[in-house]
């Protein structure tokens, strides 16, 4: 439904920068949440570098391409996309949220730690931190801090019971 949606306003309102961003998120949380890895993430990150250059002070066209990056293993760059989303927003906790999961992919869980809390404090209600929590919960085993770890896993249990990495 929110597809057809998006692809409704894309006719009524081609090449805008938010209609753009939310298909690049919606295409990107798809790929996310049934863990379906495209052949080449190369035309979802060439629609969101169009929307970055259309709007160079839009911090979510940054962090989209920050987040490719990171899927690719590319963690030098998505964090340095990252950190220019959070340039651009300072309050834009999703950026913190994933810039704090680039560091822990990247064997830097203090530091990953450290930016998830700053994520959390940004916003205490967002319906994603069940997975803030999950790879809190995997920092903090890095770290071999077992019994946040398992408090880390139980606060994400409890903001979604199903949540396989919770388990």
């Amino acid at each position: 439904l929110t597809a057809d949606l998006l692809d409704l306003a894309a006719t009524a309102r081609p090449g805008t920068v938010d209609l753009i961003i939310e298909q690049a998120e919606a295409e990107a949380s798809r790929i996310w949440a049934t863990a379906s890895v495209p052949g080449s993430f190369d035309d979802l990150r060439a629609r969101v570098a169009l929307a970055r250059d259309i709007d160079p002070y839009d911090a979510r066209a940054w962090l989209l391409l920050g987040v490719i990056d990171m899927w690719q293993g590319q963690h030098d760059s998505a964090a340095a996309l990252m950190h220019e989303a959070i340039a651009l927003n300072p309050s834009f906790s999703p950026a913190y949220a994933q810039l704090g999961t680039c560091y822990i992919l990247s064997g830097e869980p203090g530091d990953g730690i450290r930016t998830i809390h700053t994520a959390l404090r940004l916003t205490p209600q967002d319906n994603k931190n069940f997975h803030r929590f999950g790879q809190l919960a995997l920092a903090n085993i890095m770290l071999e801090n077992y019994d946040e770890a398992v408090n880390s896993a139980n606060s994400a249990l409890a903001r979604r019971p199903g949540y396989s990495f919770g388990h």
